[in-house]
């Protein structure tokens, strides 16, 4: 018996970051699964990873109901009660359906805690003990613990005994434990026939084996309160694999690649030429047919980068993950030139100088112009290679050096601050770092608003941010907007009908204060539902500020993953929804989002990782 609470899918995603979080669980299902599919033809499928509820939470003698609200988080519902528990207890959890694959399961808790450092956790019918760790006080994410291996061999027959013990951060304080729900449920993964209509066209056949298929509305865990009403849940699942034992990796690869570009609805907005387009990958794909499947790889992304530049299409492959391109040296623009910002080489550091300028790298001249993905595109190599490098010092001094890449560099903690780092800067003003949005960001938030609303102006970071996950989004915007709100508008692919998502008020006690100011700091990096925020966060808030150094990416989009049968190769793509998103009814498809305050980077120390002078002058106005 399946619990709708524990039910887990791929739903819409805005960043990359989720379905590559995901695609690695996936890849022995399409290489090895799907025992008696049809391979005759070429088909695409939906994954769904689904959770069976196996144990469910039944209070006992150990605990008090309370009143107490917990945020939803992903697909866990928002809860309005919880359970006071003692430091050391045990829950009993009653069997709620028996499952196959024992050996799979994980305990979920979902916990508010003050003063805990961990909790042990002992199951009866093991001698070992689990650990759960905190890193600060308020709501804790429900990532799961995996106890399978503490069943298996076990009598998994009547309730199950849980015993949870709780380590004190400072012992000379009290602690308090307030569990929301807790159940142990089983992970699978299953598959599906895609919906989505170039699917139902050649190359690809869903079409013959698509007609009986049963289409659900598109499910927004109560979020929203107008979407589409056309919108199928089936057709939102963003981890999609195609199936065809007749074809090779590259012959599936290439007309996968030409029926999504021939579908692609950006060209107007990056000003290209659809035809053109298509014409000249064709070309290219013609003149791979003696490459590798990575080499084949990397001659299309060149393309697509250099043609299309579109950060939400292009092809992914282990081959890139097998062997990184890297480099020691983080570059930047200042001031009109790609400027060296940090060496993460200890030898080359003294050699290299910040604020130099590139002119050649391995004998290519670097033009005055050329932009920071040019520079890295030259810069980044494959361990062990070797780079010459003829660079411009800042006091004028033109030097050529000779280094060889490294296995792996470490990126110095200052150019990227963690994700959902907070501090206060002053009295008056908190700090919060968003590097991905997530469901971890509105639970993280809400964990903190009493520090946060304790100033009047918060500063929300979204450099470096490529976005997230749409409800999640919807989520946080809705712990500071305090009443409903039109989210984004929609246009049609294909004709010209319109329509918008609206965001339902939270109903939670999750509230930025109404007199708070906010001040976000964008730049080129910051796209897709980070884009989302700052938009509405400008439309809905009174007085929020956008500061940086440039515009924002200009990149909003519903993407989807495409998983050649290999399990090596896919597409990530922006090409498949059935609508554009629109912000005030207008694209900011490749021109962004400009800020209210554009701060003028004169020097490499004006950057993030040293004196951040776009922060400076945005917390002193």
């Amino acid at each position: 018996m399946k619990n709708s609470r524990c039910k887990l899918s791929l739903h819409y995603v805005l960043s990359f970051r989720i379905i590559y979080a995901i695609v690695p669980v996936l890849m022995a299902v399409i290489m090895f699964g799907g025992a008696g599919l049809c391979h005759a033809q070429t088909l695409v499928h939906y994954m769904v990873k689904e959770t069976d509820t196996v144990y469910e939470m039944k209070p006992g003698n150990s605990s008090r109901e309370t009143a107490f609200f917990f945020p939803n988080y992903d697909e866990w519902k928002q809860l309005e009660t919880g359970y006071v528990m003692p430091a050391d207890t045990t829950v009993m959890l009653s069997e709620y359906a028996s499952v196959k694959d024992i050996n799979k399961a994980i305990l979920y808790l979902r916990v508010h805690s003050v003063n805990i450092s961990k909790i042990k956790i002992r199951i009866d019918t093991s001698k070992e003990e689990l650990l759960m760790t905190f890193i600060r006080d308020g709501y804790q994410f429900p990532d799961g613990v995996d106890i399978g291996r503490l069943l298996t061999g076990g009598d998994q027959t009547g309730p199950l005994p849980v015993h949870l013990s709780c380590e004190p951060v400072n012992a000379g304080k009290p602690m308090s434990f307030i569990l929301g729900e807790m159940m142990v449920c089983s992970d699978r993964v299953t598959r599906h026939i895609s919906p989505v209509g170039i699917f139902q066209q050649a190359p690809f056949a869903n079409a013959s084996v698509s007609g009986g298929l049963t289409l659900t509305p598109f499910d927004s865990y109560g979020n929203y309160i107008h979407y589409p009403a056309g919108e199928k849940e089936e057709a939102s699942k963003a981890a999609l694999v195609i199936s065809d034992s007749t074809k090779d990796t590259r012959l599936l690869l290439g007309q996968t690649l030409l029926a999504l570009l021939d579908n692609y609805p950006f060209y107007t907005e990056r000003r290209l030429i659809k035809e053109q387009v298509l014409q000249e990958v064709k070309s290219t794909i013609d003149h791979t047919g003696s490459l590798s499947v990575c080499e084949m790889v990397d001659t299309l992304n060149r393309y697509l980068l250099s043609h299309i530049n579109d950060p939400h299409f292009f092809i992914r492959s282990a081959c890139a993950t097998t062997v990184p391109l890297q480099s020691p040296l983080q570059v930047y623009s200042v001031n009109g030139s790609v400027q060296v910002a940090a060496v993460m080489d200890d030898t080359l550091r003294s050699m290299v100088p910040p604020g130099s300028r590139i002119r050649k790298i391995n004998g290519t001249v670097v033009r005055e112009d050329a932009s920071v993905s040019e520079v890295n595109r030259l810069l980044r190599r494959k361990s062990g290679e070797q780079v010459t490098l003829t660079f411009l010092s800042p006091a004028g001094k033109e030097a050529t050096v000779t280094y060889r890449i490294a296995d792996k560099y470490r990126m110095p903690a200052n150019m990227m601050p963690a994700n959902l780092a907070f501090r206060k800067i002053n009295d008056s003003t908190t700090y919060y770092k968003i590097n991905r949005i997530d469901a971890r960001l509105p639970t993280d938030f809400a964990s903190r608003l009493d520090s946060i609303n304790s100033t009047s102006r918060l500063v929300i970071d979204l450099r470096g941010c490529g976005g997230g996950d749409l409800l999640a989004g919807a989520t946080f915007l809705s712990y500071i907007i305090h009443k409903p709100f039109r989210y984004f508008d929609l246009v049609a692919v294909n004709g010209n009908a319109t329509d918008s998502v609206m965001v339902r008020a939270n109903p939670a006690p999750f509230h930025y204060r109404d007199d708070g100011r906010i001040i976000l700091l964008v730049d080129k990096n910051t796209a897709c539902t980070a884009e989302l925020l700052i938009h509405n966060l400008k439309t809905w808030k009174q007085g929020t500020q956008v500061w940086g150094k440039e515009e924002t990416k200009g990149a909003l989009a519903i993407i989807h993953d495409i998983s050649m049968p290999d399990g090596r190769t896919g597409i990530g793509t922006n090409a498949l929804g059935n609508w554009k998103i629109l912000l005030d009814k207008k694209s900011i498809e490749g021109t962004g989002i400009r800020p209210d305050n554009t701060v003028l980077i004169e020097k490499v120390n004006d950057l993030q990782p040293y004196e951040d002078k776009v922060l400076q002058m945005a917390i002193r106005q």
